[in-house]
C-alpha cells in the first residue's frame, strides 16, 4: 500500500513550518499555547514568524536567558513581508509532496 503526505498550499506557510521544526530541533517539544509557534497544529491564521512568550520561555529553560549585562542590540524593525503568490507555494508544496511520497 502506497501513502502520501498531501499538502495544500492554501494551508501552508513554508516559514511558521520551518520555524517549528526549527524549534525541535534546537530541542523544544510541542506547546498547549495556541498562539506559540511549537503549538503542534498549523494554524492558517498565521500569517508571519512570530515567537511566543511560551517558545522564548522554552528556550530559555534549555539555553539561559539572556545576561542583562551583556549588550544586546536592539530588535529589528522587520517590514511586513508579502506572502509568496500561491502558484509558487504551490510549487514548493507540490515538490516536497513528491519527495515524501512513501512505496513499500
Amino acid at each position: 500500500m502506497a501513502a502520501s503526505l498531501v499538502i495544500k498550499p492554501e494551508f501552508r506557510n513554508l516559514v511558521s513550518v520551518a520555524t517549528h521544526e526549527l524549534g525541535h530541533s534546537m530541542g523544544l517539544g510541542h506547546s498547549e499555547v495556541s498562539t506559540a509557534i511549537m503549538f503542534p497544529y498549523y494554524l492558517s491564521t498565521w500569517k508571519r514568524v512570530q515567537l511566543d512568550d511560551d517558545d522564548i520561555r522554552g528556550m530559555q529553560k534549555l539555553y539561559g536567558a539572556a545576561k542583562p549585562n551583556k549588550y544586546l542590540p536592539p530588535e529589528p524593525i522587520l517590514p511586513d513581508i508579502e506572502l509568496p503568490s500561491q502558484s509558487f507555494l504551490y510549487l514548493v508544496c507540490s515538490q516536497f509532496s513528491l519527495l515524501t511520497k512513501i512505496t513499500p
